[in-house]
Formats: C-alpha cells, sequence, structure tokens
C-alpha cells in the first residue's frame, strides 16, 4: 500500500503539469492572436520577451547572466540585447565598480511593455475564463491562490540562482575591493 502512496504522489505533479498543460491549450487556442500582436507590435522575438521578464525580476545582470538564464551563446545574447538597447527597451551601462563590465538593466519603456503585456494577457484569461460557471471560477481561483502563494515561495531554477549568486558575490567583491582602494588611497594622501 505504502509503494502505491509513493508512485501516486510521484505521479501527481506530472499529472497537474499535464493539466496545466491542457488548459493552457485551450486558452491559447481562443486567445494567441492577442499574445502574438503584442509582440509583433513591439517587433519582439520570445527570447526578448523572456529576457525582459528575467530583467524585471532580476535587476540588472550583464550579457553573460543573461546568456546563461536563456541558455543562449553570448553571441547571440549580446546581438538580442543589442536590438533590445535599439528598441529602447533596456540600457546598457558600465559597471559601477569595475568599469570593463557592462550591466543591461530594462528602461521604463521595457517595464511599461511588460506591464502592458501582463494586462493585456490577463484580459485574455478573463476573456476565456469568464466563460466557466461561477462555482468552478470560485473553486479554481482558491486553488490556485493557494498555489500561487506556495510557488511564490519557492527558489528560482538552479541555474537562475546560481547566476543570481554568481552576480551578488561579484558585485560584493567588487564592492570589497573599491572599498580596499579608497581606504589605500586615503592612507598615500595622509602619508603625502
Amino acid at each position: 500500500m505504502a509503494t502505491r502512496l509513493r508512485i501516486g504522489r510521484r505521479a501527481q505533479p506530472a499529472k497537474l503539469a499535464s493539466l496545466i498543460e491542457q488548459m493552457m491549450s485551450h486558452i491559447h487556442r481562443r486567445s494567441a492572436d492577442d499574445t502574438l500582436a503584442v509582440m509583433n507590435e513591439a517587433g519582439l522575438t520570445m527570447a526578448q520577451m523572456v529576457a525582459l521578464h528575467l530583467l524585471t525580476h532580476l535587476g540588472p545582470v550583464s550579457v553573460s547572466s543573461i546568456a546563461a538564464c536563456l541558455k543562449l551563446s553570448p553571441p547571440a545574447t549580446s546581438h538580442l540585447v543589442d536590438r533590445m538597447v535599439i528598441a529602447g527597451l533596456v540600457g546598457r551601462s558600465e559597471d559601477p565598480l569595475d568599469r570593463r563590465h557592462k550591466r543591461i538593466e530594462i528602461t521604463s519603456t521595457g517595464r511599461e511593455l511588460i506591464e502592458g503585456t501582463n494586462e493585456r494577457r490577463t484580459r485574455e484569461f478573463t476573456r476565456v475564463l469568464s466563460s466557466l460557471t461561477g462555482e468552478v471560477q470560485a473553486q479554481f481561483g482558491k486553488v490556485l491562490a493557494r498555489v500561487v502563494t506556495e510557488l511564490k515561495g519557492l527558489p528560482d531554477r538552479e541555474e537562475v540562482r546560481e547566476i543570481v549568486g554568481k552576480e551578488l558575490q561579484k558585485r560584493a567583491a567588487q564592492a570589497a575591493d573599491a572599498a580596499v582602494n579608497r581606504i589605500n588611497r586615503a592612507k598615500r594622501r595622509s602619508m603625502a
């Protein structure tokens, strides 16, 4: 009996994933044209949309960090970022602690695009989900709220955690180096 429970528990996430896939398939069949229209209007590829979402979530990062998150080569990611810089969706600036490195950050235009896309997607989902009975909507809402709360508490994908960890370590090391350099300059000035 215990074996059956374990097998059932292992199968449960796959079953849930399948149900989510089926649900999203129904929604996309009824509203994918709106999503594609948003991307077409903005002239964005899926990789660029994902990169904008990453920058919204992670804050300023290096091109190599974006490449690792998207699982793209650094040259492909650099080209992707170049196109987004030209479109005004992201900015490229010197790392304040190490001018040899560049930081990529979403601009207000990029943030507005993501927010607008999210609002449009919400309207799409609302239109499709409004065809469900009130009872199903209420049950789904309660369960989905709990799922979202639990998902928020989960860590990011291991690769993303690793990338963010490396970014934070690099920033901390650069800040420490900058502090040591300031102290040494101050000592040299006081000795002169």
